[in-house]
């Protein structure tokens, strides 16, 4: 298994373009030797009082990802999931954790 983060703006869902290059990135440098079987894509929020939902905002944050990572042709089976508050109330908190299981080819 690999894994990947993928960071987020204060309530926001959407990827910012650097993190978009550097999943599409992770993505090419893993397929390229390796066969996908499944992803795992958990998303987590900063525990901070202005996000009253952060259950919503969590899943939310994972199915950005899996609709980038399937923009980018991977086939393989993907299972996503709000998980809501990290445990520490910081900026690196709010972010989506991609672990990628593979089957080595060849």
């Amino acid at each position: 298994q690999v894994t990947h983060k993928v960071f987020f703006g204060m309530n926001a869902a959407w990827i910012n373009s650097a993190n978009i290059k550097s999943l599409k990135s992770f993505l090419a440098k893993i397929s390229s030797s390796n066969q996908i079987s499944q992803i795992t894509i958990d998303g987590f929020t900063q525990p901070t009082s202005i996000n009253p939902n952060p259950l919503i905002l969590s899943k939310a944050r994972a199915n950005s990802v899996a609709k980038l990572i399937k923009s980018q042709g991977v086939s393989a089976k993907i299972i996503k999931a709000g998980k809501g508050n990290e445990k520490v109330n910081k900026l690196s908190s709010r972010y989506v954790l991609v672990t990628v299981t593979r089957t080595v080819a060849g």
